[in-house]
């Protein structure tokens, strides 16, 4: 049996996604957990092999993170035995040193509480969008009442803060002061590492794992590139797990270096090139330092099935009036603006209030001293986005309006203010065309079947489901009385397991739950909710 390991000293800020991918780098890693042990993260892992194992250990050992130093512990498994420990029989009636029954099977016994961090002391449930809670539950707050979070409308809750009663420039965005998408302290290259890999990877290893992106147009950030390559691998499925496939990237004058979670999909980002991106053709290839085999790969026409055209004259979009209809103009803007933090708080709010689906609608944003573009996800989105005009960000109320070239079609659509007010009556979503709206189809169950919010391994263990129903009873508690919670298990009858089954008291909260869920992730995966019936639920039947 293969040596369990500990790392301590993570900070709290990094995703376990990226800590998980992080140790991948190594070998396979077949058991994987985290903890909150004070102001930093424990893992707890197993590898396939002790030969990875030793590798980890080495590469892993006193590695500084920020103002943390990592600290690695084996527990070294006896030849012939599982690698437990009999502490929980010390001073027992000494069964732990019988062998088990003729025809019994050896299960792997638990280390003692002292020995194996708590799992799930830390939800791994990203924050809601902000306000949401109390957008979903129809936002029928009494005008002054504390904490009813309209979004910056004054007297109630949000007393004139913006987003959820947050001042509107304080709003952050994950990673913005460090390197995109891993959310570590901005000094992180100057501890030893390269774009959120430990300073303890090989070149060989960081070659598998980087991209070359070429001929990035000016004006491009780091944010709005990661956010729109993972928008793209996402949409032809080049991701080969749930998730966000590019981590961060390193960006130059006219060319980047992008780090992806794992070598597979860093083979797959290579059929985006010649993705056309605000009006450049980017180059993806191998840098220079690659030393692994050759790539087969084809370009994004070919994967898209457009026709192939010459690098000069491709553009963003097939015309430049299909690319002004992806394009809003964002005005008055308070200087010293950053683009991730209006990128993520116009983006949440799209999202919010229902007027676009998630994830961020808003692929990138090209900055000036008081005004702004934004690129956005479709023509569909960026005519939504009209409905921003007039909310409030940093004292000031925006402008939004189309680009000054538009030539398409004027779709009417309402101001901040309007969409709040109808928000505020619990009509949210479809404000994006033409101005209508419509309110969310009743609830038919009490019951919600939730996914993406639970692991195989978690599956596999009473204890561990167990912590698994103390989270989700808690997440579920912000829109209602939970009344009941089901988790089917491996091993059983199959149906129903990946998914988590809570039924609520009312028709209201289980709508609540369905709605709020909808725009919440788990480990970086989006959460799916839908209504399941009564009945199958009562009668532990968990097919769909």
């Amino acid at each position: 049996m293969v040596a369990m390991m500990t790392i301590k000293g993570f900070p709290s800020s990094l995703p376990e996604a990226e800590i998980k991918g992080l140790l991948e780098t190594i070998g396979q890693v077949d058991m994987f957990r985290c903890s909150v042990d004070g102001d930093s993260l424990t893992c707890t892992c197993r590898y396939s092999t002790d030969d990875d194992t030793a590798k980890a250990k080495k590469g892993f050992h006193d590695l500084e993170m920020g103002e943390m130093t990592l600290k690695v512990d084996v527990e070294e498994a006896a030849p012939g035995t599982t690698d437990t420990s009999s502490a929980g029989n010390a001073g027992g009636d000494g069964s732990g040193d019988k062998a088990p029954a003729e025809g019994s099977s050896v299960e792997e016994k638990k280390p003692a509480a002292s020995e194996e961090p708590p799992r799930r002391k830390k939800s791994r449930f990203a924050p809601p969008p902000t306000g949401a809670v109390d957008l979903q539950a129809g936002l029928g707050a009494t005008p002054g009442a504390a904490g009813a979070g309209l979004l910056g409308i004054p007297g109630l809750g949000g007393g004139g803060l913006g987003l959820g009663g947050l001042p509107p420039a304080s709003v952050h965005a994950a990673g913005a002061g460090g390197l995109g998408g891993l959310g570590l302290p901005g000094n992180w290259c100057a501890m030893g590492g390269l774009g959120g890999m430990p300073a303890a990877m090989t070149p060989q290893m960081k070659s598998q794992i980087e991209i070359f992106v070429g001929n990035i147009p000016v004006g491009t950030t780091q944010q709005g590139l990661v956010d729109f390559l993972n928008a793209a691998m996402l949409k032809v499925g080049l991701n080969l797990q749930p998730g966000n496939p590019v981590t961060s990237c390193r960006l130059n004058s006219k060319f980047a270096f992008c780090v992806m979670r794992n070598p597979e999909e860093a083979a797959k980002a290579l059929n985006l090139n010649g993705i056309p991106y605000l009006g450049n053709v980017l180059k993806m290839q191998r840098p220079s330092s690659y030393t692994g085999p050759p790539d087969r790969a084809v370009t994004w026409q070919v994967l898209t099935g457009q026709a192939e055209m010459p690098a000069e004259g491709m553009m963003l979009m097939q015309n430049s009036a299909t690319k002004l209809s992806c394009e809003v103009f964002v005005g008055n803007i308070p200087p010293e603006t950053q683009a991730p933090t209006l990128q993520e708080y116009l983006g949440g709010a799209l999202v919010q209030v229902g007027l676009c689906k998630p994830p961020n609608p808003i692929l990138s944003i090209r900055m000036n001293a008081r005004f702004a573009f934004l690129e956005m996800r479709t023509a569909e989105d960026a005519t939504a986005a009209l409905n921003l005009d007039g909310i409030p960000f940093g004292g000031a109320a925006l402008s939004v309006g189309r680009p000054k070239k538009y030539e398409g079609p004027v779709t009417p659509h309402k101001t901040w203010f309007d969409v709040l007010a109808e928000c505020s009556f619990g009509l949210v979503g479809g404000a994006g065309q033409g101005g209508a709206t419509e309110a969310e189809p009743a609830p038919t169950s009490t019951v919600v079947r939730i996914g993406n919010v639970v692991t195989p391994e978690e599956l596999t263990d009473d204890e561990a489901q167990k912590e698994v129903v103390e989270d989700m009873t808690e997440e579920c508690s912000k829109y209602g009385a939970v009344a009941g919670i089901e988790i089917p298990h491996v091993g059983g009858a199959g149906a129903g397991v990946g998914f988590v089954f809570v039924k609520f008291h009312t028709l209201e909260d289980a709508q609540k739950a369905k709605k709020g869920f909808g725009s919440r992730t788990f480990d970086g995966k989006s959460v799916d909710a839908t209504y399941f019936p009564e009945e199958q639920f009562a009668a532990k039947s968990f097919a769909s």
